[in-house]
Protein backbone atom coordinates (compact mmCIF):
# COMPACT_ATOMS: atom_id res chain seq x y z
CA UNK A 1 0.00 0.00 0.00
CA UNK A 2 1.68 3.63 -0.29
CA UNK A 3 1.74 6.56 2.00
CA UNK A 4 -1.17 8.02 0.05
CA UNK A 5 -3.65 5.07 0.26
CA UNK A 6 -2.61 4.23 3.78
CA UNK A 7 -3.23 8.16 4.86
CA UNK A 8 -6.73 7.82 2.77
CA UNK A 9 -7.86 4.72 4.35
CA UNK A 10 -6.82 6.35 7.77
CA UNK A 11 -9.01 9.01 7.44
CA UNK A 12 -12.05 7.41 6.23
CA UNK A 13 -11.58 5.70 9.66
CA UNK A 14 -12.55 8.58 11.33
CA UNK A 15 -14.06 11.16 8.51
CA UNK A 16 -17.14 12.09 11.10
CA UNK A 17 -16.62 13.58 14.48
CA UNK A 18 -18.57 10.49 16.01
CA UNK A 19 -15.57 7.84 14.70
CA UNK A 20 -12.92 9.99 16.35
CA UNK A 21 -11.70 10.57 20.04
CA UNK A 22 -8.95 12.82 20.87
CA UNK A 23 -5.36 12.33 22.10
CA UNK A 24 -3.93 8.70 21.92
CA UNK A 25 -7.10 7.39 22.82
CA UNK A 26 -9.44 4.22 21.28
CA UNK A 27 -13.17 3.77 22.90
CA UNK A 28 -13.82 0.67 24.83
CA UNK A 29 -15.64 -0.74 21.48
CA UNK A 30 -13.28 0.63 19.27
CA UNK A 31 -15.58 2.39 17.38
CA UNK A 32 -13.99 5.56 17.83
CA UNK A 33 -9.78 6.33 17.47
CA UNK A 34 -7.36 8.71 17.48
CA UNK A 35 -5.81 9.82 14.52
CA UNK A 36 -2.47 8.09 15.16
CA UNK A 37 -4.52 4.66 15.97
CA UNK A 38 -6.55 4.73 12.81
CA UNK A 39 -3.57 4.52 10.78
CA UNK A 40 -2.83 1.03 12.42
CA UNK A 41 -6.65 -0.52 13.01
CA UNK A 42 -7.22 -2.74 10.20
CA UNK A 43 -4.48 -1.04 8.30
CA UNK A 44 -1.17 -1.65 9.83
CA UNK A 45 0.87 -3.39 13.00
CA UNK A 46 2.54 -1.25 15.13
CA UNK A 47 6.13 0.09 13.94
CA UNK A 48 6.05 -1.35 10.40
CA UNK A 49 7.58 0.69 8.20
CA UNK A 50 4.57 1.74 6.91
CA UNK A 51 2.93 2.80 10.16
CA UNK A 52 5.75 5.00 10.48
CA UNK A 53 6.06 6.50 7.44
CA UNK A 54 2.84 7.28 7.12
CA UNK A 55 2.97 8.72 11.14
CA UNK A 56 5.83 10.74 10.08
CA UNK A 57 4.13 12.55 7.34
CA UNK A 58 0.80 13.41 9.39
CA UNK A 59 3.72 14.97 11.98
CA UNK A 60 4.72 16.88 9.42
CA UNK A 61 1.30 17.89 7.98
CA UNK A 62 1.13 19.12 11.97
CA UNK A 63 1.53 22.74 11.13
CA UNK A 64 2.81 24.63 14.14
CA UNK A 65 4.01 21.33 16.91
CA UNK A 66 7.26 21.59 18.38
CA UNK A 67 9.19 19.93 15.64
CA UNK A 68 11.84 17.85 17.93
CA UNK A 69 8.46 16.15 19.40
CA UNK A 70 8.52 12.91 18.47
CA UNK A 71 5.77 12.24 15.16
CA UNK A 72 3.24 10.14 17.63
CA UNK A 73 3.02 13.05 20.41
CA UNK A 74 2.84 15.62 17.26
CA UNK A 75 0.07 13.45 15.90
CA UNK A 76 -1.44 13.22 19.57
CA UNK A 77 -1.58 16.60 20.32
CA UNK A 78 -3.70 18.03 17.11
CA UNK A 79 -5.78 15.70 18.03
CA UNK A 80 -6.51 17.72 21.59
CA UNK A 81 -7.88 20.09 19.16
CA UNK A 82 -11.00 19.72 17.15
CA UNK A 83 -11.64 17.03 14.73
CA UNK A 84 -11.48 19.94 12.39
CA UNK A 85 -8.16 20.59 12.96
CA UNK A 86 -7.34 16.55 12.66
CA UNK A 87 -9.16 16.49 9.14
CA UNK A 88 -7.30 19.31 8.39
CA UNK A 89 -3.77 17.54 9.26
CA UNK A 90 -4.85 13.76 7.26
CA UNK A 91 -5.93 16.15 4.11
CA UNK A 92 -2.40 18.08 4.24
CA UNK A 93 -0.69 14.83 4.91
CA UNK A 94 -2.51 13.06 1.66
CA UNK A 95 -2.32 16.04 -0.55
CA UNK A 96 1.99 15.81 0.11
CA UNK A 97 2.22 12.31 0.00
Amino acid sequence: MTPKEILTQARARIDKPQKWCSYWSVSKDGKRVCAAHALRYGLLDEWEPEYLDALHRLAEASWGLNEHWSDYDRVAYVNGGTHRDVMAMYDRAIADA
